[in-house]
């Protein structure tokens, strides 16, 4: 009867999980916002929760056991890379000074194959769940990637050519703008795919939305040569790792 009634305080604690993981992060994040704003205190709060929403994510993965499981391991290896350049990032910080950390660095190495892997994990499960809609599917990805393409270019892309840089620094810094979009087409098919009344795929959607929103900013605050950690946008960052955790976390995600 015990071994019982322990199972099903299981099932119910893993049921609410997503929940529970929500308030903390949200909890987490204000933290990060609100107290006073070292290197070290930004290293440890943002990392943080990169970390635990990682974790968070494998532990859906096994507990919940989607399928098709592979897409969620290819998010798992995008997220993990995306903290490691995290990591990267803020341990660079620490011994820039005010000066901040170089662009570009190692860790956007890190971050630029975090798309990659995402655009992978994305186009494996719009062919394992809807396989019979790829050709509409993959026309209105088309339409909303060349939409962002042009929205990007008119914001900050062309700046980038009248800015000096090295060959180096232009290819890195053209990069984040060309990812987004192959990124955000493909999550379109999901979109147009999937219906997003499944909750799992709207955290999924709502994540990458975050990230292209975070990026965006980013590469404006770089033209202008503002950017450094702390900013509004990090919240954009944390809401990407947070949606995928809370995405696989959901007790749905198996259906």
């Amino acid at each position: 009867m015990a071994q019982v009634d322990r199972s099903a305080s299981d099932d119910t604690y893993m049921k609410n999980a997503w929940k529970v993981w929500l308030v903390i992060a949200t909890i987490l994040m204000t933290a990060y916002f609100v107290v006073e704003k070292s290197a070290e205190s930004k290293l440890v709060l943002y990392n943080g929760v990169g970390l635990v929403s990682l974790i968070l994510l494998l532990v859906g993965i096994r507990v919940h056991k989607p399928r098709p499981v592979a897409p969620w391991l290819w998010f798992a290896g995008g997220l993990a890379s995306f903290l490691t350049a995290d990591v990267i990032y803020y341990i660079i910080e620490l011994g820039a000074g005010d000066a901040g950390p170089p662009f570009p660095n190692v860790a956007d190495a890190f971050y630029l194959a975090m798309y990659p892997l995402m655009i992978i994990g994305l186009t494996r499960m719009v062919k394992e769940v809807a396989p019979g809609r790829s050709r509409a599917s993959f026309i209105d990805a088309a339409v909303v990637g060349i939409a962002w393409f042009g929205t990007t270019w008119v914001l900050f892309v062309d700046d980038f050519f009248v800015v000096e840089s090295d060959f180096w620094t232009l290819g890195v810094s053209l990069a984040y703008p060309v990812m987004d979009v192959a990124l955000l087409a493909v999550a379109a098919r999901l979109v147009v795919t999937v219906h997003l009344k499944h909750i799992p795929f709207a955290f999924i959607v709502a994540a990458l939305g975050s990230l292209a929103v975070a990026d965006t900013g980013y590469q404006i605050y770089l033209v202008q040569g503002t950017f450094k950690t702390g900013l509004f946008i990090d919240a954009f960052w944390l809401m990407f790792y947070v949606g995928f955790a809370v995405a696989a976390l959901h007790p749905t995600v198996a259906r």
